[in-house]
């Protein structure tokens, strides 16, 4: 039996999130919202734009607001910015019980090969997006853990196959 609980996955760029959380949406028969288009919608302006003028500081701001937000919300599947988890306020929120967080996780070459040629990722522009990926996970890994319910090693499988241990997982949460 699937979950009536809001499903929110959360993991460093480049793993699937928003892909992985529209097939589930359709799989399971819940609203799909990425919170990175919700902050785009909203603010008018995208992401990188916010970042140029505000800066990581100014964005994580608007990212906490519309993410508290959006968790409040019935019968979806958000899938978050990689930064999400550095709110605490959203971190706290998670571990309330009333949704279920997968944490989708890869392996350092397989986020920067997903990478590499990007240019939507204001925080990897003009950097050695390799150490830039390997420092960004080192800094949010035990943020990660610290709200999952689920881990699944999205690059292990491909999206079918992630979506299957996902539903397995859920299966087994009994929730």
């Amino acid at each position: 039996m699937i979950t009536n609980k809001n499903i929110v996955l959360i993991g460093p760029m480049a793993t699937g999130k928003t892909a992985i959380g529209k097939l589930l949406s359709k799989r399971f028969g819940k609203k799909f919202i990425d919170s990175d288009e919700e902050i785009i919608k909203r603010n008018g302006v995208s992401i990188d734009h916010i970042f140029q003028i505000e800066g990581e500081h100014g964005f994580r701001l608007r990212e906490e607001k519309i993410l508290l937000e959006l968790i409040e919300e019935q019968n979806i599947i958000l899938a978050t910015g990689g930064g999400s988890i550095l709110s605490k306020n959203f971190r706290k929120r998670c571990k309330q019980g009333d949704c279920l967080v997968v944490y989708l996780f890869s392996d350092l070459e397989t986020l920067y090969q997903r990478t590499k040629y990007s240019r939507k990722r204001p925080i990897l522009k003009g950097k050695n997006k390799k150490e830039v990926l390997k420092r960004i996970i080192a800094e949010r890994e035990e943020h990660y853990n610290e709200c999952a319910d689920i881990r699944i090693d999205s690059s292990a499988q491909n999206i079918e196959q992630t979506i299957d241990s996902i539903e397995k997982n859920l299966n087994n949460e009994k929730a």
